[in-house]
């Protein structure tokens, strides 16, 4: 009976073999994107729970 291989990764070994170590410029700015996308991304989400329009959070976290 054959088994099948199992092809499986951590989502940090798929990140070192696209995008490199921690610590090369691939990857940190890969790293730098996401920890832009989560703040995006929880802005939104605590602006939708408060009712608050796009203009309302930026003046709140101070941003342009």
């Amino acid at each position: 009976m054959k088994t099948r291989e199992d092809n499986t990764m951590t989502l940090d070994k798929f990140k070192d073999k696209q995008y490199g170590k921690h610590g090369t410029e691939k990857r940190e700015e890969l790293e730098e994107g996401y920890e832009n996308f989560k703040l995006g991304a929880t802005s939104h989400s605590a602006g939708l729970e408060k009712c608050l329009t796009k203009e309302t959070v930026k003046q709140k976290v101070g941003s342009d």
